[in-house]
């Protein structure tokens, strides 16, 4: 799992910075939902990695997994639909 995260991750930062970045120059808003973006997929990844690990540490989260994986669902809903409207925004505006 920590590959596939690192993978992403990866992709996901050069794909950022190769192709957004350039695009969307002088867009604030852009890269305002961007860094949210970003915040929360960081937390998801967090949440999963806690919640199917060994560590005693996260054996809480582990203990009150129905709430966690909510949580975990709703953080990526707010992914996806971060996502939709940084699809379809257009820039620059008009």
């Amino acid at each position: 799992m920590r590959a596939g995260i690192v993978l992403f991750l990866l992709t996901g930062i050069y794909n950022y910075i190769v192709v957004a970045i350039p695009k969307h120059r002088g867009d604030g808003f852009y890269h305002a939902l961007m860094g949210i973006k970003i915040l929360l997929a960081f937390g998801v990844f967090f949440l999963a990695e806690a919640l199917v690990g060994r560590s005693k540490a996260f054996e809480g989260l582990r203990q009150a997994r129905k709430t966690w994986l909510l949580v975990l669902v709703v953080l990526a809903f707010a992914i996806v639909a971060i996502s939709s409207l940084l699809r379809v925004r257009t820039w620059p505006p008009g």
